[in-house]
């Protein structure tokens, strides 16, 4: 009774609108936020400290981890990845550089810009390859990406881009921008491309999840978004293919587009997905025989 007294003399005489948003209000300094995680649906309390903590559970959030320092200075996969035994005889070398999580507590300083890569200390075994590319080997400058692949990523991107769980598009979006502030707040870019889909394969899905990504990025940071590439339909998925079959055919695949506007210096190039990088590279040379100086690339997961 005491509590209904209480709440009685709070609201009197207010409309019921009124009412409601103050009871409301009210509720929210002593109750946590309760929601269903976007991935696994379980009820869970949301967290406020962490970027992702009202939007999934924690134990879906443990399996959404930002690759492990260090990184390669130029794709930004982790140097401790098993995969890199296979490519080079004994332990990968590298330099701690911008390796701490994108995904820090809210409150962590952003951190220096990330270090250019060079030939040598710093670069995985994969990334010396391509530097040895010299078709288009050194088009792009760097890439970073927000998280690692593993089996909840797989599914959060399966689900979003071929379920049409549109919904999960929140996350992929907030994982994006706060690799952006995280390795990219220093530096200036005149603008965010994206990675073109085939005409007919967009029309088919009714998006492009690289341009809704670009977007999302360009309406946080202020910073333009231009269509860049063009892809032709050829019937083909790059996923479906192995390295050796992706990295020919992204050769052939993109083409600068001209949006009636001069090139500028630094862009910075987006994607979904970083695997082979064969996409990137392919669409780096692209924009840099159109005139742009340089380019970057930011993708939400390192596969």
């Amino acid at each position: 009774m005491r509590g209904q007294t209480l709440l009685g003399s709070i609201v009197r005489g207010m409309r019921p609108s009124e009412a409601f948003a103050r009871v409301r209000s009210l509720s929210a300094l002593f109750f946590r936020r309760s929601a269903a995680c976007l991935l696994c649906g379980v009820p869970f309390a949301a967290d406020d400290d962490h970027p992702l903590g009202d939007l999934f559970c924690g134990r879906c959030r443990e399996d959404v981890p930002a690759p492990a320092p260090p990184l390669c200075a130029h794709c930004g996969r982790s140097m401790h990845d098993p995969r890199l035994r296979e490519l080079a005889p004994g332990p990968a070398r590298g330099t701690p550089g911008d390796g701490r999580a994108a995904l820090g507590h809210r409150g962590a300083p952003p951190g220096p810009p990330s270090p250019t890569p060079g030939a040598g200390d710093g670069l995985c075994a994969d990334c010396r390859r391509w530097r040895a590319d010299a078709r288009h080997g050194n088009a792009l400058a760097l890439n970073r990406s927000a998280v690692t692949l593993t089996a909840t990523v797989r599914e959060l991107l399966h689900r979003y881009k071929y379920g049409r769980e549109l919904g999960l598009f929140r996350p992929l979006s907030r994982l994006l921008i706060l690799a952006y502030l995280h390795h990219f707040a220093h530096d200036s870019f005149d603008a965010v491309t994206f990675v073109p889909m085939p005409p007919a394969r967009e029309r088919a899905r009714g998006f492009n999840p690289a341009e809704a990504l670009a977007r999302a990025l360009g309406r946080a940071s202020g910073l333009p978004v231009r269509a860049l590439l063009v892809r032709p339909d050829d019937g083909k998925r790059q996923a479906s293919l192995g390295r050796a079959a992706r990295l020919r055919r992204a050769e052939t695949l993109y083409a600068s587009r001209d949006d009636g506007r001069p090139p500028g210096t630094r862009v910075l190039l987006v994607d979904d997905v970083y695997t082979t990088g064969s996409t990137l590279h392919a669409c780096a040379a692209a924009l840099r025989r159109a005139g742009w100086a340089e380019v970057c690339g930011l993708t939400v997961v390192r596969a």
